[in-house]
């Protein structure tokens, strides 16, 4: 740009655009008024590529992709895939979509979407529901230890599962995930932490976290666990006066009631119980659920329970004896579990 003296115009050096700036010199070009500085800029922004001759100027090529992230590197899923998840899991939670053939991936899922509480606690269920199971008789398991040590391990990666859930809805400012306390102490049932576990079904029942009748059912469990007999019958039987009329839920609270009955004392009481569901069809599921909120050992004093209950003596005889050869009972229940076992002699 140049301004001759005394001039009143100013003379602008043109340029015709392309793959090469082409300078025409000695033409008068007449521009809006644009700011010397900035024409300048623009003109040499243009000029820039004609400067470098060794380039051939159509050889464009597009810019390298960014290196991938921290998150991505990993392993983190999309958000929208996790999102759909959840939306799934909690559907499956309230018994509004079917599990459908894919019931047993949802812990693998967790540790694809660890920062979705409905993912992660539908996760635990599984964990504590889906457990191993140790057989109908001792003996069918040759690696009963082994046995024992993956149930406590699925208990103790439900409530990792579990924390995580209701850490994660704490950080987004939301309570914690439907039945999120209550299969807390689900697990910590499973594992023998029966204070733990009645800590927890406090909050599931302040949060009304589950059915009341659900609630008062795993604290007569935890009450037992821990000595306190007279909270537990209490409870026991509160879970089966409120329990609904659906017999799957009704007989799983007799056997609740029934097994509280036996510790408390009244074991004839506790074997009409017992008589009484084996001629329900609801049976066959129902103790089966019960024994997902006991500990192994536990779960063999239920069973030596009821073949005893039947006459049945030869079962109930092996069971006791698999009982007492555990080293975790109370030495209460030793003693009780052993008078069980004389009386069949």
């Amino acid at each position: 740009m140049v301004r001759a003296a005394g001039a009143t115009s100013i003379h602008y050096e043109c340029f015709e655009p392309g793959p090469g700036v082409k300078f025409l010199a000695n033409l008068r070009c007449y521009a809006p008024a644009v700011p010397g500085a900035l024409s300048l800029a623009l003109i040499a922004a243009l000029a820039g590529p004609a400067e470098d001759s060794g380039k051939d100027p159509g050889a464009w090529e597009p810019a390298a992709a960014p290196p991938p992230t921290a998150w991505a590197q990993a392993g983190a899923r999309p958000w929208r895939i996790c999102d759909a998840a959840g939306r799934q899991a909690l559907g499956i939670r309230l018994g509004t979509q079917g599990r459908g053939k894919f019931e047993r991936v949802w812990r693998a899922r967790a540790r694809q979407c660890p920062h979705e509480p409905d993912v992660l606690v539908l996760a635990a269920q599984q964990a504590v529901l889906e457990a191993v199971p140790t057989g109908w008789m001792p003996e069918s398991d040759p690696n009963l230890d082994d046995t024992i040590d993956a149930q406590r391990a699925a208990a103790l990666e439900a409530i990792a599962f579990l924390d995580a859930a209701i850490e994660e809805a704490h950080l987004r400012g939301d309570q914690a995930p439907y039945e999120a306390h209550y299969f807390r102490a689900y697990a910590q049932s499973v594992l023998g932490e029966a204070t733990a576990a009645r800590e927890s079904l406090a909050l599931a029942d302040a949060a009304g976290d589950a059915e009341r009748y659900r609630i008062e059912r795993m604290a007569a469990v935890a009450a037992l666990h821990e000595g306190k007999l007279e909270d537990a019958v209490r409870l026991a039987r509160m879970a089966l006066d409120d329990a609904p009329m659906d017999a799957d839920e009704r007989s799983i609270s007799r056997y609740v009631w029934a097994l509280v009955l036996d510790r408390a004392g009244d074991s004839e009481s506790a074997r009409d119980v017992f008589r009484q569901l084996r001629r329900e069809p609801g049976s066959l599921r129902a103790r089966p659920a019960v024994e997902t909120m006991l500990p192994a050992h536990e779960r063999m004093f239920l069973r030596a329970l009821e073949h005893q209950a039947h006459g049945e003596s030869t079962n109930a005889s092996r069971l006791w004896d698999a009982y007492l050869a555990r080293p975790e009972p109370e030495e209460a229940d030793r003693v009780l579990a052993q008078r069980h076992r004389d009386e069949l002699r």
